[in-house]
C-alpha cells in the first residue's frame, strides 16, 4: 500500500476508535424499564447527600439551599416514595435493633418512622457519639464547662441508658454513672466504656471501674489522670497526673488485667482522648506495636501506618514519609514473622480491598491500575478514572471529564480493551453505597433541570 494510502488508513482507523470511545453502552432492562430508571427525584439546586440501604428500603437525604435536610425513602426502584423526615444528616440501622430506623439530628438519637407518619423521637441525647455496650448505650458529656477566668479545669457526666425491653419508642431514662469526671483544656473528660463497664477518673483521681450490670465500683489505679482500656475490658493503659494538665509527656503502664502484670510501654499524654490500645495490637513507644495477646514487640518504624488486616492475617499499610499520613509506599507486613513486603510506590487515590489494592493516578483523574496481594502482575482496569465501581463481569464504571461543577461524563470501561463507552453525559457522582445498586447496575445523580435525580442503568453483557 501507498504511503499516502497506509496513513490515510491510520487516520481513519484512529477516527474509528475515537467514535467508538464515544458511543453509547446498551442498556439492560432494570427495574421492568429499557434504559435508565429514575429511582429519585430532586430539584437541579438541591444536592443527594447520602443514599442508604436499609432493608428493603432505600433512604435519601437531601440538603437545599438554606433549608433543613430531607430524609425521604423509596423501595429499591423508586416505588412508594415518601417523607420520612427533616433535619437528619444520618439513617442507620444496629444489630440491636435490626429492624428500627436510626437518625442523627446534630449528636442526638433519634428513632425514625420510615412511613413518616409519625415524627423522628429522641432516644438518647448526644447518643449519636455514645458507645454501645452489652448493657445500654454509654455517653460522656461536659456538665461543668471550664471557665475562660477561673480553673483550667472543667468536670463530665457519664451515663447509661439502658436497652428497654423491646425496640425503642421513646426517651431512654439515663442512670448516671459518674459525674465529677475531670477534664483540662480543650481535652474530653477521661473515660471510656468497655463492653462491660466504665472506666472513668473521679475527683480524687482515682482510676475506677463502674460496673455497668450493678453500678458496683473498684479503684484500679490512684492519681490517674489518663486511661484507656480495650472493649473486653482486659487491656489497661494508664498514666499518672505527673505532667497532667500541661501535655508533658509521662510515663504509659500497661496492665493485663487478668494476671494483675504491668509494663511500661513508652510515654504520651492519654486526658485528650488519644487511644493506644487496638483489637490486634498495642501501640507502644516510638511507634512499636505490642501484639494481643502474646505482647510480642513489633519495631514498627513510627512512619508506617497500618490501615487494614487481610484475611490471610497479613496487614495493609503505607509509608508517610511526609508525616501527614499520605501514602508515599504501599506495603504487606506480616506482624507475626517481622516481614514487610513493598507492593508499589504511590502518592494519589487509592481503594484497599481484601486482596488487592486499586490506585489512580492522581487527584484528578489518571489511569487506574490493580495490584494484588499474591505476587501477581498489576493489571490496569481503565486508561482514566475516578471514583469508580466494578460490576460483577469486571468492567469498570466511572465519571470522567468534570467541569467546575463537577458534571462529567460517566463512562463503561470494557475489561482488557479499556474502550470507554458513554452511559451518561451528565452525571454529577457515582453512588458506591452497599446495596443501592445491583452489583450488575450502576448508580448515579444527574444535574440537568427536570432530569436531575439517582438514576439507576444496567449495563447489557458484553
Amino acid at each position: 500500500m501507498p504511503a499516502r494510502g497506509l496513513a490515510w488508513s491510520l487516520l481513519l482507523l484512529a477516527a474509528c476508535n475515537d467514535e467508538v470511545a464515544r458511543s453509547e453502552v446498551p442498556l439492560a432492562l432494570v427495574c421492568g424499564t429499557e434504559g435508565p430508571h429514575r429511582l429519585f427525584a430532586h430539584a437541579a439546586d438541591e444536592h443527594l447527600a447520602s443514599v442508604t440501604r436499609l432493608g428493603a428500603r432505600l433512604f435519601y437525604i437531601v440538603d437545599g439551599q438554606d433549608q433543613p435536610t430531607r430524609v425521604h425513602a423509596t423501595g429499591l426502584c423508586g416505588e412508594d416514595p415518601v417523607l420520612v423526615a427533616r433535619d437528619l444528616h444520618r439513617v442507620f440501622s444496629h444489630e440491636r435493633w435490626p429492624d428500627v430506623v436510626l437518625g442523627c439530628r446534630y449528636q442526638d438519637l433519634m428513632v425514625v418512622d420510615a412511613s413518616g407518619g409519625v415524627e423522628p423521637r429522641l432516644v438518647v441525647p448526644g447518643g449519636c457519639r455514645a458507645t454501645w455496650t452489652e448493657h445500654g448505650l454509654v455517653t460522656v458529656e461536659v456538665s461543668t464547662p471550664i471557665s475562660p477566668q477561673g480553673s483550667p479545669m472543667g468536670s463530665g457526666r457519664a451515663e447509661l441508658f439502658p436497652f428497654p425491653p423491646g425496640s425503642p419508642t421513646g426517651e431512654i431514662e439515663p442512670i448516671t454513672l459518674a459525674d465529677t469526671i475531670p477534664y483540662a483544656y480543650d481535652g474530653p473528660p477521661v473515660a471510656e466504656a468497655s463492653d462491660d463497664a466504665l472506666f472513668a477518673v473521679n475527683h480524687e483521681y482515682e482510676l475506677v471501674r463502674i460496673s455497668l450490670a450493678d453500678r458496683s465500683q473498684t479503684v484500679e489505679q490512684s492519681w490517674a489522670c489518663g486511661l484507656d482500656v480495650s472493649r473486653d475490658g482486659r487491656w489497661l493503659v494508664w498514666h499518672d497526673c505527673g505532667g497532667w494538665p500541661n501535655g508533658d509527656d509521662v510515663d504509659l503502664i500497661l496492665r493485663d488485667r487478668e494476671t494483675g502484670e504491668e509494663r511500661v510501654i513508652g510515654r504520651g499524654d492519654l486526658s485528650y482522648g488519644d487511644q493506644v490500645i487496638g483489637e490486634r495490637f498495642i501501640h507502644a513507644r516510638d511507634g512499636d506495636l505490642l501484639l494481643l495477646p502474646s505482647l510480642a514487640l513489633y519495631e514498627k518504624r513510627p512512619d508506617l501506618h497500618l490501615l487494614r488486616e487481610l484475611p490471610d492475617g497479613r496487614w495493609l499499610g503505607f509509608f508517610d514519609r511526609s508525616g501527614v499520613r499520605v501514602p508515599d509506599a504501599w506495603m504487606l507486613v506480616d506482624l507475626a514473622r517481622g516481614e514487610e513486603t513493598h507492593l508499589v510506590d504511590h502518592h494519589g487515590p487509592a481503594y484497599p480491598a481484601n486482596d488487592h489494592l486499586d490506585l489512580i493516578q492522581d487527584d484528578h483523574g489518571g489511569e487506574l491500575w490493580r495490584h494484588f496481594y499474591d505476587g501477581r502482575p498489576p493489571e490496569q482496569l481503565a486508561e482514566r478514572a475516578s471514583l469508580f465501581k466494578e460490576l460483577a463481569d469486571g468492567r469498570i464504571a466511572t465519571a470522567l471529564d468534570r467541569d467546575g461543577e463537577g458534571i462529567g461524563e460517566l463512562v463503561l470501561v470494557e475489561r482488557g480493551t479499556l474502550v470507554e463507552r458513554r452511559i451518561e453525559a451528565r452525571a454529577r457522582e457515582l453512588v458506591t453505597e452497599e446495596g443501592v445498586a445491583p452489583a450488575d447496575a450502576v448508580a448515579y445523580t444527574v444535574v440537568d433541570g427536570e432530569r436531575s435525580g439517582l438514576w439507576l442503568a444496567r449495563p447489557a453483557a458484553e
